[in-house]
């Protein structure tokens, strides 16, 4: 087949087998020690991923709770703002009832007060009128005899009453 390996190349080879046994025997410890560490250092880092997870999972299972807290109490709360809403409703329109009721209270006994109040004016004017009217009839009419006369028996009149 061929010719055999020159014998360099067969010192090579054992020099470099001795090399790699020389290697594995001296840096073995270290080697197995290093990724001893990297296993641990990713086994550490697993743990703590894993612990972060459930803690994430946690604060979401909190956050669901209370969005769902949150949600129920909101349509809760819309009920019964709804509701306050419809007694404040209720009680404006009552209150604007009653006092519509008292305006028109008012203003009827106001009205009445001014009519009355016409009344008394349209007397009295009516009153000094006729007055008026008499006291020119009578300038008019009465002569000297006729007041003589009215004057004695207003006298008289006077004097019956004080006794």
């Amino acid at each position: 087949m061929g010719e055999p390996l020159p014998k360099e190349v067969i010192w090579q080879f054992v020099n470099f087998g001795l090399f790699v046994a020389l290697l594995f025997f001296l840096l073995r410890k270290k080697v197995v020690a290093y990724f001893q560490e990297r296993e641990a250092s990713f086994k550490q880092a697993l743990i703590r991923a894993e612990h972060a997870r459930k803690e994430a999972e946690h604060q979401k299972n909190i956050i669901k709770e209370k969005l769902t807290k949150l949600e129920a109490s909101a349509a809760a709360d819309r009920a019964q703002a709804q509701k306050d809403a419809e007694e404040l409703k209720f009680k404006i329109i009552s209150e604007a009832k009653e006092l519509v009721a008292n305006l028109k209270k008012e203003t009827e006994r106001t009205a009445e007060s001014e009519i009355q109040r016409a009344k008394l004016e349209l007397r009295d004017e009516l009153l000094n009128g006729a007055i008026e009217q008499a006291k020119k009839i009578l300038k008019e009419k009465v002569n000297e005899p006729d007041q003589k006369r009215l004057q004695d028996e207003f006298v008289e009149k006077i004097q019956v009453v004080r006794q």
